[in-house]
């Protein structure tokens, strides 16, 4: 009796395979294939040309965007530089006789023969303007 479950086990597959020999019909069970693992080579081939579709936009957009930082920062440091010249010429900040140069916020006020540079600075970026001394 012993062998004629084994031999009926033989014959008749294990349920496993039943499983994947069957075909389910439409909208029933999960879809199983030989080829499992093309869903996750397809996403992985996807994922990595979204990767490097990112970083050659980044390369591209990154440039522009430094430059135009730069660009402010040297309309800043302008602004800075005339904002510290209209201050001296209002009154407002004095250069002492003694000093030949005078921080004022982010101006620097330099006095040098014949004429007195304001140099602005906002970021990496400096700017000047230059103001001549009336002759007597």
């Amino acid at each position: 009796m012993g062998e004629e479950n084994q031999i009926q086990h033989r014959k008749s597959p294990p349920p496993h395979i039943e499983y994947l020999n069957s075909k389910p019909k439409l909208g029933e069970g999960p879809i199983l294939t030989c080829r499992r693992g093309v869903a996750l080579a397809t996403v992985l081939a996807l994922g990595a040309l979204l990767a490097v579709l990112t970083m050659a936009v980044v390369a591209c957009v990154l440039p522009h965007y430094r430059a135009h930082n730069f660009e402010q920062d040297q309309i800043q440091a302008y602004w800075n530089a005339r904002a510290g010249a209209e201050a001296y010429l209002a009154g407002t900040v004095h250069l002492p006789a003694e000093k030949s140069s005078l921080m004022v916020g982010s101006c620097t006020l330099t006095r040098e023969p014949g004429r007195l540079v304001f140099e602005g600075r906002s970021g990496r970026a400096r700017e000047r303007v230059v103001l001549r001394e009336a002759q007597p």
